[in-house]
């Protein structure tokens, strides 16, 4: 599908990995304070006690780490879904990823750790396999529960949005019944008290309104360009404005039906938002 000059630019989004950046952030930030008391309690018994100063950029510093891995976390997840009959396939191969996650990211922390708190030094191999031996199953956890809950995210969001599948739309013409398939419609418009459905070069009249088709299932998939007229957005080939603030609109049949001003930002909107979702 092609558009030409749609209409205001759509406000622009926050790139996905900044936003999934932010959520992993916040993630490992409340998954690290969490453990914090615990940390405190053991370096006090043990007579060194942890500084406020050690403990604020050590959980920072974490925190952005687990951040900088966060959209790789996303890819896996989208890549390897937890679904169908490939669940347990999936599931083996993201638990060897975040395994391997969460290997990295404890061997790159102790080169910066050790040269904040160790004033320069590099970290001995000891060091590196005690904290590896510390910390591994604690980061594989955290990291399992934030793909849990993306997944489960995931799943409530795609089933709230399916679509609700559309019966189909039975019309009586000259006393005999047609079934018109609501995924054929091209276009809706009013004539009178009736509904004329457009589907290629056929119409079939029905008693209805248009704001009723609209709500209704089958409307899901149409935008209003005209306050008597619906169009599908899928048949949708081009938008092409017009010097008064109206626009033209090509289906992919070679129809050119009218937009009307009123309307035009939210079609833009809509082909917007389609394109992206491919």
């Amino acid at each position: 599908m092609s558009t030409f000059d749609l209409a205001e630019p759509v406000p622009p989004r926050l790139p996905a990995w900044l936003s999934q950046s932010a959520l992993g952030f916040a993630h490992w930030l409340v998954f690290l304070l969490t453990l914090e008391p615990g940390n405190l309690i053991r370096a006090a018994d043990a007579g060194t006690p942890l500084s406020l100063g050690h403990e604020v950029p050590r959980l920072l510093a974490a925190a952005l780490m687990g951040a900088a891995v966060t959209p790789l976390l996303f890819r896996l997840i989208k890549r390897f879904p937890l679904e169908g009959r490939a669940l347990w396939r999936n599931g083996a191969i993201l638990a060897l990823a975040v395994g391997l996650l969460a290997l990295g990211l404890i061997v790159a922390s102790c080169f910066p750790a050790a040269w904040w708190f160790g004033h320069g030094r590099s970290p001995s191999t000891a060091e590196i396999v005690g904290t590896v031996t510390d910390n591994w199953a604690l980061l594989v956890y955290c990291m399992a529960a934030f793909i849990a809950i993306v997944q489960v995210v995931r799943a409530r969001r795609a089933k709230a949005q399916a679509p609700v599948a559309a019966a189909p739309i039975l019309v009586s013409a000259r006393g005999r019944v047609d079934v018109v398939d609501p995924a054929r419609i091209d276009w809706v418009e009013t004539q009178g008290n009736y509904l004329a459905l457009h589907v290629g070069a056929a119409s079939h009249l029905i008693r209805e309104t248009l704001a009723r088709f609209e709500q209704g299932p089958e409307g899901a998939r149409f935008v209003r360009i005209h306050r008597r007229m619906l169009v599908a957005l899928d048949r949708i080939e081009a938008l092409r404005p017009l010097s008064n603030g109206d626009a033209t609109l090509t289906l992919r049949d070679g129809r050119t039906l009218r937009l009307s001003r009123s309307y035009r930002q939210a079609v833009a909107e809509r082909i917007a938002a389609q394109a992206r979702a491919r």
